[in-house]
């Protein structure tokens, strides 16, 4: 008797039948067949600056290889899929240049491994907003200090680092980190403390 009634409770979809049985079942992945939703980029920011209050160079080459954000941390793990960059002047023509969107581990202040890497975007020919995509998706831990960065490759950057962009920063919002910009060999040319990047961060949900 007492492993009927077990059975009974372990398969309610099984013993009820109809549309009690269907219930459980939608709240029970498990049974049936069911499955949890898959995880998609997010169509809102979970965190943004987005006010142009001043600029900091990104070219080809030193002190300006990489231009973003310092020492930014996320509260919980993280898997960042999609930066927003506001572009506030471009110099020369950077139309055939491809950039990126990067996040970097840091060594004190300097750059010390790459992370990710987002898809290029090129033939950038006006400012304003510009989106970069991490496909997948890019990990981030709690407490970890990271730079989030724009630069791009040098390819068919034929003027010697005079075709160049200038990307907004905002006046402190109290975003973890701040604006700076870091050399061609990857250490720190100047911190912001004022200022951080205008990115709009996005997140896998």
């Amino acid at each position: 008797m007492k492993r009927i009634i077990l059975i009974l409770l372990l398969l309610p979809s099984l013993a009820w039948g109809g549309d009690l049985g269907q219930d459980y079942a939608r709240m029970n992945p498990y049974i049936l067949g069911g499955a949890a939703a898959a995880l998609s980029c997010a169509a809102t920011p979970y965190e943004s600056a987005e006010t142009d209050s001043n600029n900091i160079t990104v070219k080809n080459s030193t002190p300006y290889t990489y231009g973003g954000q310092t020492a930014y941390t996320v509260s919980g793990a993280t898997s960042l899929c999609r930066l927003d960059v506001l572009y506030d002047t471009i110099v020369g023509d950077v139309s055939s240049l491809n950039y990126y969107a990067e996040v970097w581990s840091m060594t004190t202040t300097s750059l010390n491994s790459r992370v990710c890497q987002s898809a290029a975007v090129t033939g950038i020919a006006s400012t304003g907003w510009k989106q970069f995509d991490f496909s997948g998706g890019c990990d981030l831990s709690a407490a970890t200090n990271y730079a989030v960065v724009l630069t791009h490759d040098g390819t068919n950057d034929s003027f010697n680092g005079n075709n160049y962009i200038r990307i907004s920063v905002t006046s402190s919002t109290g975003m973890a980190g701040t604006a700076a910009n870091w050399k061609t060999d990857k250490t720190e040319m100047a911190a912001y403390g004022t200022y951080e990047a205008a990115f709009k961060y996005y997140k896998m949900e």
